[in-house]
C-alpha cells in the first residue's frame, strides 16, 4: 500500500502577525508513495517539486504521488504543507512498522520542511494544526476561544514570497516595526480570548500589510469589500 500522509494548508503573516502567527485551514495536502494507489487526477511528482526534495531530504525513495486542490503561490501555506508531507512519507517509509513515536517522526520532519522553506510560519500551523504562534526557534500552539470561518479569495496571479519580502523592508520603517509588535500581541490575545472586536482592531491597519497591498490592488480592494460586508476581521 506504501506510506499516505495527510496535512493541512495554512494561513500565516495574519495582519501584523508576519512569520510569526499562522493558522491551519481545512483544506488539504495528500502525498503518497505508492503510485498504484493514488487517487484520481493525483499528480505524479518530479525531482524538483518541493514535496520530493523534502521526501529525499528525509530518506525517501522511489516514486511520490501528490493530490490537493490547494493552489501554489496564493497565500495558503502550499510550499510548507507539501513540503512537510513529503518529509513524512520519507520519514515514514524509512521506519516502516518499527516503534518510533508519530510525534518524533512529526518534529523531524517540520525541521526538515522549515528549513527548505526558509521561515516557520505555514510549516508550523500545518504540523501542528489550529492557531501557532513562533519566533526564535519556539513554537507554540495555542487554543482558540472560538471557531471562526475563515473566507478565502483566491487571486487570479500568484505571487513571489522572496521578491514580495525584499520590497517589504525597504519601505518599513522602526516606528512602523514597533507598531506591528503593538498589534501582533493584541491579535494573539484576541484569538486567545475570543475577543472579535480587539481582532478588528489589530487587524484593521499596519504598516507590514498596508506595503503588501499596495502591489496587491486586487487583494487591497478583496480585503475592503469583506470589511464592508461584516467580517470581523481581514488580512
Amino acid at each position: 500500500m506504501g506510506t499516505v500522509v495527510r496535512v493541512p494548508a495554512s494561513t500565516a503573516n495574519l495582519g501584523p502577525g508576519f512569520d510569526a502567527v499562522a493558522m491551519a485551514l481545512d483544506l488539504w495536502v495528500q502525498v503518497g508513495t505508492d503510485p498504484t494507489g493514488a487517487p484520481e487526477r493525483a499528480e505524479s511528482l518530479g525531482e524538483g517539486h518541493p514535496a520530493m526534495v523534502a521526501f529525499r531530504h528525509a530518506g525517501g525513495t522511489g516514486p511520490l504521488w501528490l493530490h490537493t486542490g490547494v493552489p501554489s503561490g496564493r497565500g495558503l501555506g502550499y510550499s510548507g504543507a507539501v513540503r512537510l508531507g513529503g518529509a513524512l512519507a520519507g520519514l515514514h517509509q524509512g521506519h516502516g512498522d518499527d516503534d518510533d513515536p508519530s510525534r518524533s517522526l512529526l518534529a523531524r520532519a517540520e525541521q526538515i520542511a522549515r528549513d527548505l522553506e526558509g521561515h516557520p510560519d505555514n510549516v508550523a500551523a500545518s504540523a501542528h494544526g489550529g492557531l501557532v504562534v513562533t519566533a526564535r526557534g519556539c513554537t507554540l500552539a495555542l487554543p482558540v476561544a472560538w471557531d471562526p470561518t475563515v473566507v478565502i479569495w483566491v487571486p487570479s496571479r500568484s505571487s513571489s514570497t522572496a521578491r514580495s519580502r525584499v520590497r517589504l523592508w525597504d519601505a518599513l520603517d522602526a516606528r512602523d516595526l514597533a507598531a506591528d509588535v503593538a498589534a501582533t500581541a493584541l491579535l494573539v490575545g484576541a484569538l486567545v480570548t475570543g475577543d472579535t472586536g480587539a481582532l478588528g482592531v489589530a487587524t484593521a491597519q499596519g504598516a507590514v500589510q498596508a506595503a503588501r497591498l499596495a502591489r496587491q490592488a486586487a487583494s487591497a480592494a478583496a480585503i475592503e469589500r469583506a470589511r464592508r460586508t461584516g467580517a470581523c476581521a481581514t488580512w
